[in-house]
């Protein structure tokens, strides 16, 4: 709501939030915009410990815990503490490549924490479960570039690139002739 009323309104929607507890307070979609509305008014530790509250109370899945305060630590920027609940979750069960949502939080969260080897396998995982993808099939190479293996960049590259000519601009780069 800030976004149409105006950051001088923060603290309305912060209010109508809270009312909104009385109804359920196990919503998660409450709790994700209550924390987004603490967050944009700099109240971090009192975000954190709503979400952390809230996970202990409506604990739905073994991983439930892990994805929702690795989804906080994602909108809060901090990427290292939701890779360290992403890997909980995944470790629990949880399977990123299923949601196109998750999945790319994931990956951008591994590609900003430099966690090369974690893309090059949850990329593999979505490759098994959705078959092949030129996105997916460039993201290994992404990654298998950056951990210095560049015969398996390369062939991950050209199978992105046989699946979509876009990425022929990056062919000087894996692929050079």
């Amino acid at each position: 709501g800030y976004e149409k009323l105006g950051y001088n309104d923060l603290e309305k929607a912060e209010r109508a939030l809270k009312k909104g507890f009385n109804y359920s307070d196990l919503r998660l979609d409450y709790f994700n915009e209550f924390a987004q509305v603490l967050l944009l008014q700099g109240k971090f530790n009192e975000a954190e410990k709503s979400v952390k509250d809230y996970v202990q109370r409506g604990t739905f899945y073994e991983y439930f815990p892990y994805t929702t305060l690795g989804h906080f630590y994602f909108v809060a920027g901090m990427y290292d503490l939701a890779m360290e609940q992403y890997e909980k979750a995944r470790e629990a069960g949880y399977k990123f490549y299923e949601n196109s949502e998750e999945y790319s939080r994931y990956m951008f969260v591994a590609e900003e924490t430099k966690e090369y080897q974690k893309i090059v396998d949850m990329a593999q995982d979505y490759l098994k479960k959705w078959g092949p993808d030129a996105d997916t099939y460039f993201n290994i190479a992404v990654g298998f570039f950056n951990l210095a293996e560049k015969e398996k960049a390369k062939e991950f590259f050209l199978k992105a690139l046989e699946l979509n000519k876009k990425y022929e601009e990056y062919q000087p780069l894996f692929a050079p002739q």
